[in-house]
């Protein structure tokens, strides 16, 4: 009896240890909050807070119109002196170097014939049915002209995807697009929120409705599309299966583990007996 209370808790070590390194992650919300634009520099600045388990501060991040590469302006990561007083210092220093920045305003997208269609591209599974994510394009058009297409991660294949829209205070033919969706499916999903430039649009609509956008997910409004994907392509080279190469042979190697744990102990408990 003895032998079968030590292997049991064994395999619970075993396979608890399992699901929480390779199925599952501490995690939490991504929202994205305070856009701005910044002449000098031509670019757009957000505040990006994550609450994945890492315990970051908000990041200040910023996307080049010239270049449309993102960098972190203050990181997770980054060493300063009072980063030991938390996320309230980091805010404020975030407000100080954006204050005199423009803040962005959103627009009506369907008044200027922005549309957004999704198409499902790769769906990521653990044993061909616990589906981890799948990837997305979204294929951004003015009227019946393509713009881009912006690949993307989330959940299932039936899940929504939120899109807003700013207009860039003297910038004509660019568009910026903030996407909200459940990034993944670990632990159920949490929400995931990212920042892309458009270029090439016209925006012929001049107002906008007024939805200031909170640090908290984003809520649809007047101006916001939501969009489902209708088509569902798959191209495994794509967006190649993280986990399937990785996690192929866990299970067995858990179940092995433990017969050998298990025979392991009755050899050893006989041992015992034939020594008394």
């Amino acid at each position: 009896m003895k032998i079968i209370f030590y292997v049991t808790i064994v395999l619970t070590v075993l396979f608890g240890i399992s699901a929480q390194t390779t199925y599952a992650t501490v995690g939490g919300p991504t929202v994205v909050y305070d856009l701005k634009y910044d002449t000098k520099t031509n670019s757009i600045y957000y505040t990006e807070q994550s609450d994945s388990g890492k315990g970051c501060p908000p990041e200040l991040k910023a996307i080049s119109l010239a270049t449309n590469a993102t960098k972190v302006i203050y990181g997770c990561d980054d060493e300063t002196p009072d980063s030991q007083y938390g996320s309230q210092t980091f805010t404020e220093r975030i407000r100080s170097f954006t204050e005199k920045f423009t803040p962005l305003q959103t627009v009506y997208l369907k008044n200027n014939k922005i549309n957004v269609s999704v198409d499902v591209v790769n769906v990521e599974k653990i044993e061909d049915s616990w589906v981890i994510r799948t990837h997305f394009i979204a294929r951004v058009s003015q009227g019946t002209l393509n713009k881009a297409n912006i690949p993307f991660a989330g959940c299932s294949e039936g899940q929504p995807l939120v899109v807003d829209g700013y207009r860039i205070p003297g910038v004509e033919d660019k568009l910026v697009l903030l996407f909200s969706r459940k990034s993944d499916c670990s632990e159920g999903g949490y929400i995931g929120e990212s920042v892309y430039v458009v270029s090439g649009v016209n925006l012929l609509n001049e107002e906008g409705p007024y939805a200031y956008k909170m640090q908290s997910p984003l809520i649809p409004h007047e101006g916001s599309l939501v969009v489902y994907a209708k088509k569902y392509p798959v191209d495994n080279s794509t967006f190649p299966q993280q986990y399937s190469a990785q996690d192929k042979y866990l299970l067995p190697l858990l179940i092995v583990s433990a017969v050998f744990i298990f025979l392991l102990g009755i050899w050893i408990g006989r041992m015992g007996k034939k020594g008394i």
